[in-house]
């Protein structure tokens, strides 16, 4: 969805536009220890922490939420390293939506996928990391 807003001659468009492109990471704090991105939808992506005070365009170990942004179309393995439950691998699918207008871009599908909840929400590893 577009707002278009008109006045005084210029025309500005503000797209109210859900966060389909993002993949995020919660999990409880000092938990996560690296994250790991393979496949050709995250080839030149990067799990950012996203934590309010620690935040920025880079990883940082232990934050409580991280954000990936496809690069492409295809899948992005996204590989979690923890404390207490070894690696586990969470699989998303990203589409290129670039055609359509101001929120396209590479996202999530479906776009309930988007979040990768570690530890306290119950979640089980996949595999023991070692």
């Amino acid at each position: 969805m577009f707002i278009g807003l008109h006045g005084c001659g210029e025309s500005k468009t503000v797209c109210d536009c859900e966060m389909g492109g993002f993949v995020i990471v919660h999990a409880p704090k000092g938990e996560v220890t690296e994250i790991a991105l393979t496949g050709a939808a995250c080839r030149d992506a990067k799990a950012n922490c996203t934590d309010d005070r620690r935040g920025g365009d880079r990883f940082i170990a232990g934050c409580e939420q991280y954000t990936i942004a496809g690069t492409a179309a295809g899948e992005c393995s996204v590989h979690v390293r923890t404390k207490t439950n070894g690696t586990r691998e969470e699989v998303r699918t990203i589409e290129d939506h670039r055609d359509q207008g101001c929120c396209g871009g590479f996202e999530v599908a479906p776009s309930s996928a988007w979040e990768i909840p570690i530890g306290d929400a119950g979640v089980s590893p996949v595999t023991d990391g070692g």
